[in-house]
């Protein structure tokens, strides 16, 4: 796991403090991220980042070949109302 190993330890430093206190990279499967989030919101803010943190990602570990990156709300998350 060598190269991925780096992507879980910079995960703070990629996604910034704020991002990374509410999105948890949890897996990494044949070079897609899969990072679960605590809140709707930060959900949204992933994806407006998504671009920037695939960079970042593949800055930090560029054997890994990083594709692509999913996003999920966690288990525990309260989900946002919505008139949808």
């Amino acid at each position: 796991m060598g190269s991925l190993s780096l992507i879980f330890q910079e995960w703070k430093r990629i996604a910034g403090d704020a991002l990374a206190a509410h999105a948890r990279l949890i897996d990494v499967q044949n070079g897609i991220l899969l990072v679960e989030v605590d809140h709707p919101g930060w959900l949204q803010m992933l994806q407006l980042r998504k671009t920037t943190l695939l960079d970042a990602a593949r800055k930090a570990a560029p054997l890994a070949s990083i594709e692509g990156i999913r996003m999920r709300l966690g288990a525990g998350a309260s989900p946002a109302s919505s008139d949808h």
